[in-house]
């Protein structure tokens, strides 16, 4: 096989979803945020909204930071960038605060509508915090993210025939600590694992193919190859009767 051809293979098998689309949701979100509170604002003061200058003189300096900050808040998180991701979490505390000071001292409809906005912030930074999903911006080799969620759960498992203990799994592969691991990315290996007791698929040996996908120093990141329509949903179910 050509060098050429080996690497397209290489990437592709390594291949991650590029950015899930809740995150596109999220960075449209903070997008869309100032120019919704400029027209709410422009309402609010009886301003036409083709006068940004009328506008922007009724409005305070931390106002105008807090209306403008969700820029710079989309574009660090749309890019992967550590300080997006804490820009948001500073950006959350300092709306929160802000929004239930102005709806007590003003509760005018425009502070009700703030008050939704942080609702829906308050949704967003909790999904900021799931694993799969906050990763990449704290893993500075910037894999991406995965198309299926990991579980942190020990199974055992043989990798061409030597024994193991999972540190994660999900429906697509499988992590195990391998020190001195011999084999290399896209090394194909026989897989064994075995379901644990006290569950619905306690007994059902499951005999896989796989790839080695990742190498993280003493992590292997195995993918399944090649899995069956059964294999699949034993594998769902397996995940879904062990506990963590």
């Amino acid at each position: 096989m050509s060098e050429g051809k080996s690497g397209s293979m290489l990437k592709e098998r390594r291949r991650r979803v590029v950015r899930p689309v809740r995150l596109t949701l999220i960075a449209v979100f903070f997008l869309v945020l100032p120019f919704a509170n400029y027209v709410i604002r422009a309402l609010m003061y009886d301003v036409s909204i083709l006068n940004p200058r009328e506008v922007f003189d009724n409005i305070d300096t931390l106002p105008l930071i807090l209306m403008l900050a969700p820029w710079l808040v989309a574009v660090g998180l749309f890019f992967v960038r550590i300080w997006g991701w804490y820009a948001a979490v500073v950006y959350g505390m300092l709306l929160l605060g802000y929004n239930f000071y102005a709806l007590v001292a003003n509760p005018t409809l425009y502070n009700f509508f703030t008050l939704s906005q942080v609702i829906v912030a308050a949704l967003i930074f909790y999904l900021l915090g799931e694993q799969d999903l906050a990763a990449p911006y704290f893993d500075y080799s910037r894999r991406g993210w995965r198309g299926h969620a990991r579980k942190a759960v020990r199974i055992n498992v043989s990798v061409n025939g030597k024994p193991f203990v999972t540190s994660d799994m999900s429906n697509a592969g499988l992590c195990i600590i391998w020190r001195e691991c011999p084999l290399q990315l896209n090394n194909a290996v026989d897989l064994n694992v075995i379901p644990p007791e006290n569950t619905d698929t306690s007994g059902e040996l499951l005999e896989l193919r796989g790839g080695v996908a990742r190498i993280d120093g003493d992590y292997i990141g195995i993918a399944f190859r090649g899995l069956s329509r059964k294999q699949r949903k034993t594998i769902e179910r397996m995940l879904k009767d062990t506990t963590v």
